[in-house]
């Protein structure tokens, strides 16, 4: 999920944004810390979606880095959270969607165990 498809008035979004940024311009450090910041503002917004935002963006971290830096980690564990909410809200259409984010990052147990959730919301 990129940052443009987002409300741009939600304090997480425009953090997520830098990071973007960050990424654009190879500043890795200012890309860490804007993460950091999008985390806690997603956290605390109680969305699914914007634990699925902050989670993609730790994916694209982690792409830029290599090998350098494991934030797979970092995403799957909010995308953990993310299903943990999507699944509260019973959205079978969110959980669909961070059954794909766990099957892009290559976590494909949880892409199953997600999909088999969202099944049954339906």
């Amino acid at each position: 999920m990129m940052t443009k498809e987002l409300d741009p008035q939600a304090p997480w979004v425009y953090r997520l944004t830098l990071v973007d940024h960050a990424l654009a311009a190879g500043t890795m450090s200012q890309a860490f810390y804007e993460w950091h910041e999008a985390h806690g503002e997603a956290f605390r917004s109680g969305r699914w979606e914007a634990l699925l935002a902050v989670g993609d963006a730790a994916a694209r971290i982690d792409a830029a880095m290599g090998s350098a830096v494991d934030f797979r980690a970092d995403a799957r564990r909010v995308y953990l959270a993310a299903l943990v909410r999507a699944r509260a809200e019973y959205s079978a259409a969110g959980v669909r969607r961070i059954a794909e984010a766990f099957a892009r990052l290559g976590d494909h147990e949880l892409a199953e165990r997600a999909f088999r959730v969202a099944q049954d919301l339906c």
